[in-house]
């Protein structure tokens, strides 16, 4: 085979000598996003018209701060940036169930704090998801103590309520992407553990223990949440495993705020 090395060495005499010019380097690439999530917040607290927020995050490279647009379907068929030059890779927004309808997010990132420096090109959308927040009748129990309580402290103004150890609670959900369990709290509050059915069996679910108990009666918290990044049909239950810091084992359920893919 015959050596090239003459002709490299000809090339780079008349490149030094002027002849083809400076070489030519590779542009540095500018910020960019290449995925936004949508993450539910846990400990969380949804409004008595069913508000709550979520956490928007950015995955990408070279970026210190964006911008933040949102389509609500209910609203317009446009995005409107809602947020500007905010740092970081990550926010949260306020979702309105009752009058958002499906929401879509986008950024713009920059390789600046405060939306300054190089402008990136615009992120891919984040999943289409419809906010709910729906009230304790999702809730269901073959529990034979099992009974729907009413109260003003409530979300949705009820909750099913458990009584006994080994008793447990199962949500009506959908093709969710984020699921979060609303729950009461009081001083009989006890000790429920969050299970998933994976094909076979129910199994724990990781962070999944949630503690009933508290001084005084409240039910607005989002005390659990559970998300992949894709729309999944989850089969939960809550197991009450031991009582709570005043002794007492019941647990209430009083609603699910979820980011849904369906309508």
């Amino acid at each position: 085979m015959k050596r090239r090395t003459p002709v490299i060495g000809a090339v780079a005499s008349l490149a030094l000598a002027g002849g083809f010019g400076a070489p030519v380097l590779a542009k540095p690439l500018g910020p960019a996003i290449t995925k936004v999530s949508i993450k539910m917040i846990v400990p969380n607290t949804v409004s008595t018209q069913g508000a709550y927020t979520m956490e928007v995050a950015m995955t990408g490279a070279g970026f210190a701060s964006f911008d933040l647009y949102e389509r609500t379907a209910n609203i317009s068929k446009k995005f409107a940036r809602i947020q500007s030059g905010h740092n970081g890779n990550s926010t949260t927004v306020l979702l309105q169930p009752d009058s958002d309808g499906q929401i879509t997010f986008y950024a713009v990132p920059y390789n600046g704090t405060d939306g300054t420096g190089t402008k990136g090109a615009n992120s891919p959308y984040s999943p289409s998801f419809y906010p709910y927040a729906v009230p304790s009748d999702y809730w269901d129990s073959p529990s034979s103590d099992a009974t729907t309580i009413s109260s003003h402290k409530y979300f949705s103004g009820s909750a099913l309520e458990t009584s006994d150890l080994g008793d447990y609670a199962y949500p009506d959900t959908c093709d969710d992407y984020n699921d979060g369990f609303i729950i009461g709290t009081g001083p009989e509050g006890g000790i429920g553990q969050v299970q998933l059915w994976n094909g076979s069996a129910y199994v724990n679910v990781p962070d999944g223990t949630i503690d009933f108990y508290s001084a005084r009666v409240s039910g607005f918290s989002i005390e659990f949440k559970y998300g992949t990044g894709i729309a999944t049909d989850n089969l939960f239950k809550v197991v009450e495993t031991g009582p709570g810091g005043g002794g007492g084992n019941d647990m209430w359920f009083t609603g699910i705020a979820v980011a849904s893919a369906c309508k």
